[in-house]
Parts: C-alpha cells; structure tokens; sequence
C-alpha cells in the first residue's frame, strides 16, 4: 500500500454542465485533458438530442469551487459552447487505498474503496496494465484478470470469500477427487479427505480414475502457449510446467511406494522435498511433453498391476515419516486425489485467466 484517501464529504463542489451540438468530437480528448489540468475532479459526457432533432452532446465538469473560474475559461476558450450553467453539489467519496500486486509480468497497482471499513469495490490501474500488455505481448484483458486474482488471493479468507464465494466440497467428493472449487487457491477441490470406511467401490473407482487421469491432465494443458506453461497457477505458486513435473515425479515415488509395499513388509518411505526438486532445471525449463508421455506410461503400468490385485493386496502397508502406517488402499485414494488436485490447478486458472 502507498497511498490512502480517507472517506469524506467534498461540501464545496460544483458540477458544471454545457450543451454542444456544433464542436466536432475529435475535439473532447483536448478539451477533457484541459480540463483536467485546470484542477476538475471528473469530466464526463452525454448524448443528448437538442431541438429540431439535432443530435449532441451534454459536457459536465465536477470541479471544487476554488477552481470554478479557470474551468469555465477553458469552457469558453476550447468548445463551441455559447452559455453554461453550474450548480452547488456535496460529494460523497469512498477511502481509497492503492495496493500493488504481481503478475507474472509485472506489478500492477490495484485501487481498492472502502465504506465504513468494509471494502466495496477494487479494480487495476489501467494504464499500469496497459503498459504491461504494450511490453510483454499479453493482452490487456489478462494482464487485468491477473492482477484481480492476485489481489484477491492477498486478502484473509473471510474476505477473500465475498469475492469469488465459499463452494465447499462434499466429503465424498473431495475422497472421490472430485471437481467441486474451493476458495484457497492451493486447493481447489479441497484437501483430502479419507472415508471413514474404504471399500471395494472405492478401490475400483480409484483405479478407474487413475486410468483417465493421464488423459485428464494432458487435456487441462491443451493448447497452452509458452508463456502460458511459466504462468504460475497461483500468485507465489509453482508455474503450470512445473505443476506438470511435479505430476510426473510424484507418480514415480508413489508407484515404487506400492511395489515396495506388495514385495517387504512394511517398508519405510522417505519423504522428498518436492520444493526443491520443482526448483531444479529440468522442472522450469524442460518440455511438460516429457512428462505427460512418462504419466501416461507409468501409470498404464500401474492401472495393470493394481487390477490383478486381490482385496486383501491393498490392506498391507507403508510406513510414513509423516503421515505414519498408511495401508495401500488409503494411499491410493491420496494419490488420485493428488493428480485431480494438480490438474483443477491448472483448469481453475484456465479459467480465472479466461484461456
């Protein structure tokens, strides 16, 4: 934040108005930035007809009365306008406060307004967005979008709430990997949840949801573009490549956790530190295709030995460092949940950014 204007009355202000029918309107830019220099607060314009049909337009100026003389001579001097009239008004101006965000190609100032200490409205500079598209090649419509939801993203969570609203996700659905959103960005179809009793439609219906996982993620990533795949899918989060080898390294170490799990009893895994392994080079620079292509080969290998298993296959276990003893048929539930989460990532962004 660097800059605030507390909520206030203006009591000492005129708004002042001009009929023009006969100034063309190649001059209003001109005239609005004249204007403005000579101390108006607002400047806007209204069609109007006028009589004999004769179409037009309404000028109006809102400006403090100690400034009322240098605009009614720029009145005179820069439009057509032969006569004005003004009256007095009492404005009403919200607390303003600035915050600056980043995007992922750079920082935008976002003016957020306040009523009785509740914020009510915000929006991104404009020209500090336009400034962003005209540099990097983005579009304006992006680059605003990013900045919306990384300020939202700032915010507590109660408040962060008012803005893209509370869907919680059932429990079922979140232990199903299911596609309901939530607010926290990091969890958009929430955390897990394990079912108080796992089943053999459980089971089943992990295994078939790991089957099209591959297909799934390959589909929420489809016709991304480069600078795309290094958009990080949350503000300070990893960039949708690295999501995407993230996916492919976790499948590696889960997939050796269940063959270690059917051949020793009771192995112990150890816990990677999937921060640094996401910050090494072949995580931010290397093609996501390379990846996809080692998803779908590994978990075709695992969706085959997992289908021969017999019921009582998946009750033996692994022990965590962490998490503790974790029998196979919970950790497959955590490890299609895990897929899922990554890929509505990168769908909730999708959409957030409007790709």
């Amino acid at each position: 934040m660097h800059e605030t204007d507390a909520e206030h009355l203006d009591p000492e202000m005129v708004e002042i108005a001009c009929n023009l029918d006969d100034m063309s309107p190649e001059w209003c830019e001109h005239v609005m930035n004249r204007l403005f220099a000579s101390g108006a607060r607002d400047v806007w314009i209204v069609p109007i007809i006028m009589k004999r049909g004769r179409p037009g337009v309404t000028l109006h100026v809102l400006v403090s009365e100690e400034h009322l003389n240098e605009v009614k001579r720029v009145l005179f001097l820069e439009t057509t306008t032969l006569g004005i009239r003004w009256h007095p008004v009492t404005v009403h101006r919200l607390e303003r406060t600035f915050h600056s965000v980043k995007t992922p190609w750079g920082t935008v100032r976002v003016k957020v307004a306040t009523h009785q200490g509740e914020i009510v409205q915000f929006a991104p500079e404009y020209r500090d967005c336009r400034a962003i598209a005209e540099t990097g090649g983005v579009p304006l419509k992006q680059v605003m979008k990013a900045a919306e939801m990384a300020w939202i993203a700032s915010l507590p969570d109660e408040q962060r709430k008012k803005w893209i609203g509370d869907h919680p996700t059932g429990k079922g659905e979140v232990a199903m990997g299911g596609e309901g959103m939530n607010t926290d960005l990091r969890y958009p179809i929430g955390q897990f949840e394990k079912p108080d009793t796992i089943t053999t439609t459980h089971v089943q219906q992990w295994i078939d949801e790991l089957d099209s996982s591959a297909e799934q993620l390959r589909h929420a990533v489809s016709g991304l573009t480069p600078q795309q795949w290094d958009t990080p899918y949350r503000p300070g989060g990893w960039t949708v490549r690295q999501v995407v080898h993230h996916v492919a390294d976790a499948q590696m170490h889960n997939y050796i956790r269940f063959k270690r799990a059917l051949t020793e009893e009771e192995p112990e895994v150890y816990v990677w530190e999937h921060d640094g392994w996401a910050e090494m080079a072949d995580s931010r620079t290397e093609s996501p295709e390379v990846s996809l292509q080692l998803i779908e080969a590994l978990n075709r290998r695992w969706v085959v030995m997992l289908r021969s298993l017999k019921a009582a296959d998946f009750k033996r276990t692994f022990f965590h460092p962490v998490m503790g003893r974790m029998s196979l048929d919970e950790a497959l539930g955590l490890f299609v949940w895990h897929i899922r989460h990554h890929v509505a990532q990168i769908t909730h962004l999708r959409q957030r950014m409007g790709w």
